[in-house]
């Protein structure tokens, strides 16, 4: 019979890292292994909860050039132009 070796709590954390990594960016390679996981689980926890929201744009509104194409990308994604909260 062949025995089976695996390291679960290694591939746990790897497994916790990618996820980490993949929503709050590359400043989690800095939580060492031993924490990695008490992240994870006081992340999930403070995750902000997904549901539609409105933004309201003042009039006097100007955007930073170096940010225009970013904002252009923000007001013509998502729903139409009719449907959406950004005005």
């Amino acid at each position: 019979m062949v025995k089976l070796k695996a390291k679960f709590e290694a591939d746990l954390k790897a497994h916790v890292r990618r996820m980490l990594t993949a929503d709050w960016g590359p400043e989690i390679a800095t939580i060492d292994d031993a924490n990695i996981l008490i992240r994870f689980f006081d992340a999930e926890r403070r995750r902000i909860a997904a549901h539609p929201r409105s933004i309201e744009i003042g009039a006097d509104f100007i955007c930073p050039t170096d940010r225009q194409d970013g904002w252009n990308a923000l007001q013509y994604s998502g729903p139409q132009k009719s449907d959406r909260a950004i005005s």
